[in-house]
């Protein structure tokens, strides 16, 4: 009976660690960079008002948080004073446990502040600044493992608004764009930053996207969309599998390719340049790469696309529209007046942030149909990615980071 009970105890223990690892959110776009969260979340805010939980003080910028095991982390920049700070608050009570500040070159382009989220894995977090400062942090100790410059060490090339991907952690390495070097990716030890592989270049330039893992014809293919080419990389070795070339009449990929399935994949982007849906079949040793079908119009210039239910939800820069779109690129439903907010889906729900407002709206994704809306944030180029852990979305505009309770009571 005593056994019994320790077995029960034990399972319970092991229910609680693997629905606290599943809430995380613990880098750019969620656990599985898909933005979905497995969290519960309510279905209407009281009388139209949030629950907000705490507000913190902010740099300028667009840096989303990062949230794990309770905390939260964001990579904040003070454009005056050149200095970027790494941050930990509690999710809670948005106490600031501690800071890591160091001081940069002045960014010179234009939309200041901070550009990209942080990646916490495990005890270890890592941050790319917006002048390429690539920082590894012991969490456990407070303070940095190991420091890289994207630019002095890999030669990669920082795009007009300054560097802004989120590195990706797969297995023991690092991986991240080194776009417009002689390399068109890196691969480094996590542990100790040491350089492990380097893909050929591919693409004419640089990027604002973050790498990600997807699975095609039963291999792990790391995905790099640099300006002009998007590649399907060997994680082991850097080996460019496979290529697509989208050579883009203006501006850079900025949201994220979104895997489909079955070797499909979704890009968008912005400046009348549309979305593509993409076709990668494995044959023998080799991969193929075809275009399924293209559009010119919808397109998101900003805010990362996502996949739910066989539709892709994106924010069109037309009118900042709120778009579902089927798999054969179809436009099933839109609602305007988004500006180039962030969204994610929790609990079946929309989770949307109107970039010239601050409005949090939740909306049903199959109809479009608005189940209900509070302000919580202020002003305008609010295009920070949400952020989603235990039922507690943090949300940030160009001053301020706040923690918004949708707990179901």
């Amino acid at each position: 009976m005593r056994m019994k009970s320790v077995m029960m105890l034990c399972g319970a223990v092991i229910m609680a660690s693997a629905l606290a690892a599943q809430a995380d959110w613990p880098r750019f776009m969620g656990p599985k960079a898909d933005g979905i969260s497995t969290d519960k979340i309510i279905k209407a805010f009281p009388e139209g008002k949030a629950n907000i939980l705490w507000s913190n003080d902010t740099g300028e910028g667009f840096g989303g948080a990062a949230i794990s095991a309770g905390k939260v982390y964001i990579l904040d920049r003070y454009h005056g004073d050149n200095k970027e700070a790494f941050r930990c608050f509690d999710l809670i009570t948005g106490k600031e446990e501690w800071k890591h500040e160091y001081t940069t070159a002045a960014y010179k382009g234009s939309y200041q502040g901070s550009r990209s989220t942080p990646t916490v894995d495990g005890d270890m977090a890592y941050t790319v600044g917006a002048l390429g400062d690539l920082i590894a942090f012991d969490l456990s100790a407070k303070k940095v493992a190991w420091q890289k410059s994207m630019g002095k060490d890999f030669s990669a090339r920082a795009g007009g608004w300054g560097f802004a991907q989120s590195p990706l952690v797969h297995g023991d390495l690092l991986i991240l764009s080194a776009a417009g070097s002689p390399n068109g990716a890196i691969a480094l030890d996590k542990k100790t930053g040491e350089k492990k592989w380097a893909a050929k270049s591919f693409g004419g330039s640089d990027t604002y996207t973050s790498a990600l893992v997807t699975k095609i014809g039963g291999d792990d293919h790391v995905l790099v969309w640099n300006k002009g080419t998007l590649a399907g990389l060997d994680p082991a070795t850097g080996d460019v599998r496979w290529s697509y070339d989208w050579q883009l009449r203006s501006g850079r990929p900025i949201p994220n390719p979104v895997p489909i399935g079955d070797g499909r994949i979704f890009l968008t982007t912005g400046y009348g340049q549309g979305m593509r849906m993409l076709e990668v079949k494995k044959d023998g040793n080799a991969y193929n790469v075809s275009e399924m079908w293209s559009k010119e119009a919808g397109g998101s210039k900003v805010s990362p696309a996502v996949l739910y239910k066989e539709h892709v939800y994106t924010i069109s820069e037309n009118g900042g529209e709120l778009q579902c779109i089927d798999l054969k690129g179809n436009v099933k439903w839109g609602q305007k007046g988004f500006s180039m907010g962030g969204l994610l889906i929790a609990d079946d729900t929309l989770v949307v942030v109107d970039g010239d407002g601050g409005t949090v709206h939740l909306i049903e994704p199959a109809s479009g149909k608005e189940l209900s809306k509070a302000p919580v944030l202020k002003g305008k180029d609010i295009w920070a990615p949400l952020a989603i852990s235990n039922s507690k979305l943090v949300v940030r505009d160009q001053s301020t980071i706040k923690c918004v309770d949708l707990s179901v009571k």
